[in-house]
Formats: C-alpha cells, structure tokens, sequence
C-alpha cells in the first residue's frame, strides 16, 4: 500500500511514496486535508465541512466546492484508503497515513500517563517526539475567506 505522510508542523507538506504531493487545487483543498488529518478516524458530515470552509456562500455552493475539492483530493492521492467519501461524510483513516501532529500527541500522551519513575526512563521517548516538532502548527498557512478555519 502506498505511503502518505502529512507534515503539518512548521508549514504544510505532503508525501505519496516519499514523494511530494504539491499540485492541489486549492488552499482550501490543503486546509480540508489538513482539517481531517488532524480529526481522525470519525465521520464527518459533508454540510460541516462545506460550511467549515465556504460559510459565506450558499449551501448548494458550499457543498459543490466541497464535491469539486473532495475529487480532487481522490485523483492527486490516487484514492489512497487514508480517505473515506460516502454521500454524506468524509473520514480520514489514521491507520494508512503517518500526520506528525497526531504522532506527536499520541507520543506526549503516552509519556504523560506514565508513572513519574518510569518517566525517567522513557525520555527517550518524549525526546523522539519533540523532534516531531519543526514548528508551529501550519506555519504561515492561510485560507482567505474560510471564516471558521
């Protein structure tokens, strides 16, 4: 199965198979990639996204931005199983894409609920997911006239 990697840390970047996915359509197209990479594993309905990112227009069009944004996304990652389109909700599936941002806190998590004696000696482990950290989250990306995002 082909490899995706979504860097959200210090900017935005994607990776097909270590290479880089750079033709998206749209900011918005990386800011909805962005948006479900980093709300994994649940559906999420169709007229939240439209309106997430295209809130100052219509229904009809907001929801035909996201349809045109979605095919997009299905032809430049190749209908990666990372993403899940039905006719009323988008998923992204975690267990087919590596997001450092998820990585990250899964990581700091784990650390965190460890007992103070044994976090001694899983510094290696937090040290691990500090170098996930390469800046700010989306660094210097923008959406104009995406109100919510």
């Amino acid at each position: 199965m082909s490899k995706l990697q979504i860097t959200l840390f210090g900017g935005f970047a994607v990776t097909l198979n270590a290479q880089p996915v750079t033709n998206f359509r749209s900011a918005k197209s990386r800011a909805l990639l962005a948006y479900l990479a980093t709300q994994p594993d649940r559906a999420h309905a169709r007229s939240t996204l439209a309106t997430l990112l295209w809130g100052d227009l219509s229904d009809s069009s907001a929801k035909t931005n996201l349809r045109i944004e979605l095919s997009n996304l299905n032809k430049l990652l190749g209908k990666h199983p990372a993403l899940t389109i039905t006719r009323g909700t988008v998923s992204f599936n975690r267990e087919w894409a590596t997001v450092d941002v998820i990585d990250f806190q899964a990581a700091v998590r784990t650390f965190l609920a460890l007992p103070l004696e044994a976090q001694t000696t899983q510094l290696a482990q937090l040290t691990a997911a500090l170098a996930e950290y390469q800046g700010e989250f989306l660094a210097g990306f923008h959406v104009a006239d995406a109100l919510e995002f």
